[in-house]
This record gives C-alpha cells, sequence and structure tokens, in this order.
C-alpha cells in the first residue's frame, strides 16, 4: 500500500491513518451539531398547517373540557337569549381565534409590535367605514367619561396589550397560551367583585376552579413550542 503524500506538513501519511482523521473529524463535527427541534422537522401532513404545532389528544380534551365548562356556565346564567346574537358571538369568537393564531405564528419573524399595527392598518377602512355609519347625531352628548373609556380601549386593550400578546403566543406556543382565554370571563367577574360590588356565586367559583384545572391540563400536554425570532 502506497503511502498518502500530504502537503499541510510536507511528510507522508498511511492512507488509513487519512482516512481516520477524516472520519474523526466528521464526527466531531456531527457531535456539535445542535439538537433538532421535534416541532419544526415534523413532517407536514402532521404539523398545524398555520402555527407549526401538533397539540396532542390529552391536550385537545382538557382544551374542550375547559371550554365545554364556560359554555355550559354561559348558558346557564345567560338563560334564554337571542339565537341570531349567539350565533354572531360564535361566529366572532371562531373569527378572532384564527386572528390570535396568525398573529402570534407572524410574530415569531415580525414581533409583536409590528404584527399589530400592520392589523390596525389592514382593518382601518372596515373600521373606520362602521364608525362612520354608526356616528352618533349629536357629538355634544357624549360624556368625558365615554371620551376616556375610548381612549382607554384603543391604546391599551387595541394596541398595548396586543403586542404583549402575541409576544407571549409566539414565545409559549399558540395553543398552550391561547388556553388562558378560557380564564377570561372568570377575571372579569371577580373584577366586578372587587371594583363594582356585583354578587358572587358558589357556581361560578366552582366552574372557575374547573377551567382552571383544565386550563393547567391543557398547558401540560401542550406542544413544543418554537422558538421566536
Amino acid at each position: 500500500m502506497q503511502p498518502v503524500i500530504s502537503l499541510h506538513d510536507g511528510g507522508f501519511r498511511h492512507p488509513r491513518t487519512v482516512r481516520h482523521g477524516t472520519d474523526r473529524g466528521q464526527a466531531g463535527t456531527r457531535r456539535q451539531q445542535p439538537p433538532l427541534d421535534p416541532v419544526a422537522h415534523q413532517p407536514h401532513h402532521l404539523r398545524h398547517p398555520r402555527g407549526g404545532e401538533r397539540p396532542s389528544a390529552a391536550f385537545w380534551a382538557w382544551s374542550v373540557a375547559g371550554a365545554a365548562l364556560v359554555c355550559g356556565f354561559a348558558a346557564r346564567r345567560g338563560g334564554a337569549g337571542s339565537y341570531g346574537a349567539d350565533l354572531t358571538m360564535i361566529l366572532s369568537v371562531i373569527v378572532c381565534g384564527l386572528g390570535y393564531a396568525e398573529g402570534g405564528r407572524l410574530s415569531r419573524t415580525l414581533g409583536g409590535l409590528r404584527v399589530i399595527c400592520w392589523a390596525l392598518v389592514v382593518a382601518l377602512p372596515v373600521s373606520a367605514a362602521g364608525a362612520v355609519a354608526t356616528a352618533p347625531g349629536q357629538w355634544g352628548g357624549i360624556a368625558p367619561s365615554a371620551w376616556a373609556g375610548l381612549a382607554y380601549v384603543t391604546l391599551f386593550s387595541m394596541f398595548l396589550g396586543f403586542v404583549f400578546w402575541y409576544r407571549g403566543l409566539a414565545l409559549g406556543g399558540i395553543a398552550a397560551v391561547g388556553q388562558l382565554q378560557l380564564l377570561q370571563p372568570f377575571l372579569g367577574f371577580f373584577l366586578a367583585f372587587l371594583v363594582l360590588h356585583e354578587p358572587v356565586g358558589g357556581q361560578l367559583v366552582l366552574t372557575a376552579m374547573g377551567v382552571v384545572l383544565c386550563v393547567a391540563g391543557a398547558r401540560h400536554f401542550s406542544p413544543a413550542r418554537t422558538p421566536a425570532r
């Protein structure tokens, strides 16, 4: 077996030595590679088509249980209502859910601030047309407290709040963080109890505890999050 001339050190090396050295170098390179992301490297037909997440069956079971508790509580407290209003509310929940999921996905690359700014720009023609169509006849009759409430909702609820909300969806995972929305009605009830002194019954407390348990279970079985950029 003929030796191989090495141009790096000016000497001779055995072919087996060269081959083994190359193998060791390649093995070292392979060991230094970072671990694969279990979500990003799943087959496309197994991942969520938009968010890149694949919640497990246990996650969906806890999520459905929490949603059923909220819907059951609303049905018992609401009584006989308007089917048109209920249908409108269901459609709004679906549309808002799609918007939250898409905003969380875009926040991974654009950031929460850019996402909400572009969302407001895109929605401006529709919101402006609605504002003109529902404008009051007499602007002087609007109380200052109403203007203050509008300013608060515009600045905090619809702008700054969504910056942190989309950032949280991008960092914690859309499926896992989205479960926190189930707690929003009960947090509103408890704030109404503390601020407005409205009565809170035992049924509300028990239902809220059940929803908290369902949210904790869903977050425990939530899929691995995709790191935000």
